[in-house]
């Protein structure tokens, strides 16, 4: 069965959790023992002036299970990110 990390219960839904269309997967060291990774996507049609080069982009931290397992995705208004100085 595949799992549709937009709806949990509901592997054929339609609804979604991040509203961009994923662009990348970015990795940032923020201490020399742990990485985090960035969800990255466009958000087409986000500008209020209608100019392609001035729509939003999202940046969401993907979090992991116990397990490795990616948790569902929530789109934060926003984040803080502490990265330690070595």
């Amino acid at each position: 069965m595949n799992i549709n990390p937009c709806s949990i219960n509901d592997p054929y839904g339609t609804n979604f959790t991040i509203p961009a269309q994923q662009f990348n997967v970015a990795t940032l060291p923020i201490s020399s023992e742990e990485t985090l990774y960035m969800y990255y996507g466009e958000r087409f049609r986000s500008s209020k002036d209608g100019i392609k080069g001035h729509d939003f982009q999202a940046w969401i931290p993907i979090e992991f299970m116990d397990n490795d397992t990616p948790k569902p995705m929530k789109f934060y208004d926003n984040f803080t990110i502490t990265i330690q100085k070595e």
